[in-house]
């Protein structure tokens, strides 16, 4: 299994900064921030990974998007004159509602490396509750790897912090092809241990809190700890990622 986690304070205020956005819209566009950076570092690429989708409810259009050299940006396009959903109700939702703020539509995640045969594109129906969903379900159909995905943010005396968590399956070393007595092969076992070892992964994750992918005194490699210590997880190098 592996974990990976994309926390952007910094970069989020500044980008947030430059909108007048409703606060829920604010949290959708935070969230993401966060998702494109974190599924942008499971690729390999150099170029732009770029998510954008398109609803027929009060935001009519979300994009943000980040280069592998770690630029980013995002916006936003809604509707000034539609009512807004109660604020209280999605600022305490984990992570923010989608049919609430988008209606139906699509979302497209496309890798762009600038060259004729270097750009493509995955596109999926906003079928889920969250942006989340429609992320895990684009992961699923392009790199077909078990995956699950959450993404949330939140602001705190003007400093927005959006978290993106994603627990992905990877293919183990091979099994060995020997078999015991009773005809159970050492790869049927180690298949047991690993669905064994992937619930108990998914079930730490769904542990999580808001207030912990929010909170921005908790950094990611405390909050990766917290959540999978007994799995012993190992935390690499954060990527630098700038507002450009």
């Amino acid at each position: 299994r592996r974990q990976r986690q994309m926390c952007i304070r910094d970069r989020a205020s500044t980008i947030l900064a430059r909108h007048v956005y409703p606060e829920i819209v604010a949290i959708l566009q935070a969230e993401a921030l966060a998702l494109a950076a974190c599924l942008a570092s499971t690729l390999k690429f150099d170029g732009v990974f770029t998510l954008q989708a398109k609803g027929d409810g009060l935001v009519k259009t979300l994009l943000a998007d980040m280069t592998s050299d770690g630029a980013m940006r995002g916006y936003t396009a809604f509707d000034g004159d539609a009512p807004l959903p109660v604020v209280d109700d999605m600022a305490s939702a984990m992570p923010a509602n989608l049919p609430a703020l988008m209606g139906g539509g699509y979302a497209a995640f496309t890798v762009d490396q600038g060259t004729e045969n270097g750009r493509y594109q995955g596109i999926v129906e906003l079928a889920g509750e969250t942006l989340s969903d429609a992320a895990q379900a684009w992961f699923a159909n392009s790199e077909q790897v078990d995956s699950t995905i959450i993404a949330a943010a939140g602001c705190e005396n003007g400093v927005w912090t959006a978290t993106a968590l994603m627990l992905q399956r990877v293919a183990a070393d091979g099994g060995r092809a020997g078999a015991s007595e009773d005809g159970v092969t050492d790869a049927s076992l180690d298949r047991a241990a690993q669905d064994d070892l992937w619930h108990t992964a998914k079930t730490l994750m769904e542990s999580v809190r808001r207030d912990e992918l929010v909170d921005p005194e908790l950094d990611p490699a405390t909050l990766v700890f917290r959540l999978f210590n007994t799995l012993q997880p190992h935390v690499a190098p954060p990527h630098k990622v700038v507002d450009q």
